[in-house]
């Protein structure tokens, strides 16, 4: 008598291409070949008995799977998981500016960065782009490193207002005469000019202008923040008073007096004369 042996070939199982991921992130495993499929690491595999189950693994591993086909033979292939560790991004250290102005933002730990924010930065894809914020704003930076894994860090740019600062009310005087200007300013304040005045470092300095011009008083607060705020003073020559040539009269006679160059009058001897508030007394 006889019998015949069918002698079958092993399945061809393929767990798949190595791969690698970033900590936290999850693959799924490819296997083909076979129509039964065991794993034999079932504590970081979704399912063991899938053909594609999937993994969050935080270490380095390698899988191997069992796979048996329609013939009840079995083969094994291996795939090796690399896990790599989520780059450090550091966005910097927070800071202060003053409204208005801008500070230059500087990311480490990454091969490529995206910011939050980009209408108050000038570049969002850059390390280190500069930031012109009008509030107090949270810039959030996410860094991409070579093994293409990403984490994130935030800075914060505090925005200060500008100190409240007044020159004063314009204002104006006689030549030769002085003035005292009323300022309102923070802790460091400066006049500006530093000519004709008596102290350009306090709020209420008395200045002795030879000229119409301006006064700029800029003041600086705790957070050194600027400000200024000026204030016109204007300077009026002296009337061209003019009483005419020096007369002479007989005793017992009147003169009428013609004074000029000016809208008010006002004459120092009234014992002799009619009138000392008009321009032409007798």
């Amino acid at each position: 008598d006889s019998v015949f042996i069918i002698v079958h070939s092993l399945p061809l199982v393929n767990a798949g291409q190595d791969a690698a991921i970033c900590i936290g992130d999850s693959i799924e495993l490819t296997s083909t070949g076979a129509v039964i499929y065991n794993w034999t690491d079932g504590t970081n595999l979704s399912d063991t008995t899938v053909a594609n189950p999937f993994t969050s693994n935080t270490i380095d591993e390698t899988f191997i799977v069992i796979g048996e086909d329609a013939n009840g033979c079995i083969n094994s292939d291996t795939v090796e998981i690399t896990v790599n560790a989520l780059p450090v991004i550091i966005a910097g250290t927070d800071v202060q500016i003053c409204i208005n102005d801008s500070t230059q933002l500087n990311a480490t730990g990454g091969v490529s960065y995206a910011w939050n924010n980009s209408s108050s930065l000038s570049d969002d894809a850059i390390a280190n782009p500069f930031a012109i914020p009008t509030d107090t704003t949270t810039f959030l930076v996410t860094g991409t490193d070579i093994n293409n894994c990403m984490n994130m860090d935030s800075v914060i740019v505090v925005v200060n207002p500008l100190p409240i600062v007044s020159a004063g009310v314009d204002t104006s005087l006689c030549i030769n005469d002085s003035i005292v200007l009323n300022g309102v300013g923070a802790a460091n304040n400066s006049w500006t000019p530093i000519t004709n005045i008596d102290d350009e470092t306090t709020l209420t300095p008395t200045i002795f202008p030879i000229a119409t011009g301006y006064f700029v008083l800029t003041t600086i607060d705790t957070n050194n923040c600027i400000n200024s705020d000026s204030t016109l003073v204007t300077v009026n020559m002296l009337p061209p008073v003019d009483l005419g040539q020096d007369v002479s009269m007989c005793i017992g006679d009147s003169i009428q007096l013609q004074a000029t160059g000016a809208v008010i009058y006002n004459w120092t001897d009234g014992t002799n004369l009619d009138d000392t508030t008009i321009a032409n007394p007798y």
